[in-house]
């Protein structure tokens, strides 16, 4: 590049040897205010998949708050080398803006720096970094141009920060959806076949132990369809009927390694005894593309995760309903709500209890 300034070539490579150090920023790096400007495009990688020697030496030179993720690492790094008035300006993975366990490290880049700017990238940038869901793989990349300033912008504490609302007006404030109703995770239990089960095995246990479940592909357009299968009711202090116990001492071996019970083995990978279904609920798929509940009456089990809204106060289920489905919530979704690929997000009983209500 220099060479097409009518450098000559030997003149250009040492004018570049100057300007260019290569080398590792967290380890050679300075280690006091040094620059006025820091620019970059920092690597997002936990610290767990970096290479032990190397996550040693790090680990000796990182602050803890800072260790999670390389992006925490060079973020903190590159707060410190500026001189008073520096400006810090990256692309970086929208993880650190929102994630709970990045609190921290916002709070203490906030005692340097206000939020000047920040704006999602389009995810046909180079930055953009779709999940392959293979082992060992890298995670998503949503990629942030973030443009920090000691004395100009917004205040960054250990509050998530979200584009759109960052830097706009102050988020909604008020009531919200959590303050209205109750919203709970679905259970989880563990491999089909076992504590989920089709008709077929229905038929030969116990009906009084026997619950319709349902998940999201028993939801067409809108609504649920007749539930084809049920859940394996069982309570920790009672021992379940013979037929119960055979049947799951049958299927426990085909039970993945994560669902298995050290203790009271009649019992699912997560107990819904203490489930309430006398009232009919809300589910919300934990991975949509919007807020679209769907009414699950009452005696119908919710599973998988998802994420099931039982009224608790002076709103009907009709009203929440209408509070999902207004705009406030749409656009506050749009915003908040983490991206996955194709247009998904990712839906939380935090987000939800956090949703703004009209």
């Amino acid at each position: 590049m220099l060479g097409e300034f009518g450098y000559a070539p030997d003149r250009a490579r040492q004018i570049a040897r100057e300007l260019v150090r290569c080398g590792d920023f967290l380890t050679d790096g300075p280690r006091a205010p040094t620059f006025d400007v820091v620019i970059g495009n920092p690597p997002y990688s936990r610290m767990l998949n970096v290479p032990e020697l190397l996550r040693d030496e790090y680990t000796r030179l990182v602050p803890e708050y800072a260790r999670a993720d390389l992006l925490h690492s060079f973020m903190d790094r590159s707060a410190k080398v500026l001189r008073p008035g520096g400006e810090l300006a990256l692309v970086t993975s929208d993880r650190w803006l929102g994630n709970q366990g990045a609190a921290r490290l916002r709070e203490e880049v906030g005692r340097f720096f206000r939020l000047a700017h920040v704006e999602r990238l389009d995810v046909n940038s180079t930055f953009y970094r779709p999940k392959q869901r293979r082992a060992g793989s890298p995670p998503r990349v949503h990629p942030c141009a973030v443009v920090l300033k000691s004395a100009e912008g917004v205040p960054i504490t250990a509050a998530p920060i979200y584009p759109g609302i960052a830097t706009a007006a102050e988020a909604p404030t008020g009531r919200t959806l959590g303050d209205v109703c109750s919203i709970r995770l679905a259970p989880w239990l563990g491999t089909a076949g076992i504590f989920l089960v089709d008709a077929a095995v229905a038929e030969g246990l116990p009906r009084e132990h026997l619950v319709p479940a349902i998940d999201t592909d028993d939801v067409r357009d809108g609504q649920l369809r007749e539930p084809t299968r049920f859940a394996v009711a069982t309570t920790p202090h009672a021992r379940p009927p013979q037929a119960v116990l055979d049947h799951l001492e049958r299927t426990m071996p085909r039970m993945c390694a994560r669902g298995r019970r050290a203790s009271c083995a009649w019992l699912p990978p997560e107990p819904f005894h203490g489930f309430d279904l006398s009232r009919p609920s809300l589910l919300v798929p934990r991975i949509a593309k919007n807020l679209r509940p769907v009414h699950i009456p009452a005696g119908v089990l919710p599973v998988n995760h998802n994420l099931s809204i039982v009224r608790s106060g002076e709103y009907s289920l009709e009203q929440i309903e209408e509070c999902l489905a207004g705009a406030l919530a749409a656009d506050w979704f749009q915003l908040v709500a983490p991206r996955l690929e194709n247009g998904y997000r990712s839906i939380t009983t935090r987000l939800l209890r956090q949703l703004p209500i009209a």
